[in-house]
């Protein structure tokens, strides 16, 4: 709500942004992919369609098809555009971290605005994939590190060259709250042969204060800071 006010008051979405990010005290610059309205939509293995992000997030009753794709409807035109200082950005990055986030909602959809997917194949920049803690009922059920990667894979269309992925396990009471919910432990098998040249970057980045399972910032922050450090040594 806040986000929306600043918008008009400043007259668009970016300032808007900046302006918010200015009152946070936010360090770094924030871009959205694209300041197009549209509707996310995922499209279910049984040929059924949920549109929105909320009701793609939270699906109803105790089973659903898995997601088969993902693509965005946009509300005013025939196509949206990607913000084009998202793609400078990408241009010359010399690191780009996507994730950790819910991968059908929240990391896929900035990845399929157009020439988004082109500048990330284009880049030079050293490409780094967090992969999720605990899965997530109606979007990657049984995922395992592999599964999040391979999917990601496939929407970008190249390979990423590293993954970094959390080895510490939540307790079992923990574990067992989340199996209510139909969340299980990602785990991630770095002897796999299909990682082939990706680098695997595992360490303990386990969160679990409030009985919620997260990645730690302060962890997941110091081993993004040790992969710079030893690529540039």
């Amino acid at each position: 709500m806040l986000l929306t006010m600043l918008s008009r008051y400043t007259g668009s979405f970016p300032t808007g942004i900046q302006a918010l990010a200015e009152i946070l005290d936010v360090k770094g610059t924030i871009l959205p992919v694209t300041i197009d309205r549209a509707t996310l939509v995922a499209e279910l293995r049984d040929g059924k369609r949920i549109y929105g992000q909320t009701a793609i997030d939270v699906p109803r009753g105790t089973q659903r098809e898995k997601i088969r794709d993902v693509f965005l409807v946009p509300h005013y035109s025939d196509s949206i555009s990607v913000y084009l200082p998202v793609v400078e950005a990408i241009k010359y990055a010399d690191y780009i971290v996507i994730g950790p986030g819910d991968l059908f909602t929240s990391i896929i959809p900035n990845l399929i605005v157009p020439d988004v997917k082109e500048a990330l194949q284009e880049t030079s920049a050293t490409l780094l994939y967090v992969v999720n803690i605990m899965t997530k009922f109606g979007e990657t059920d049984d995922f395992t590190g592999h599964d999040f990667v391979r999917v990601l894979e496939v929407y970008i269309e190249r390979q990423v060259d590293g993954i970094i992925c959390n080895t510490a396990e939540p307790d079992d009471k923990l574990l067992e709250q989340y199996r209510k919910q139909k969340a299980k432990f990602v785990k991630t098998a770095d002897s796999d042969k299909w990682w082939g040249n990706r680098r695997i970057y595992a360490s303990d980045m386990l969160n679990t204060a409030d009985g919620i399972v997260r990645h730690d910032s302060k962890k997941l922050a110091l081993l993004i800071e040790e992969v710079i450090c030893q690529k540039k040594e």
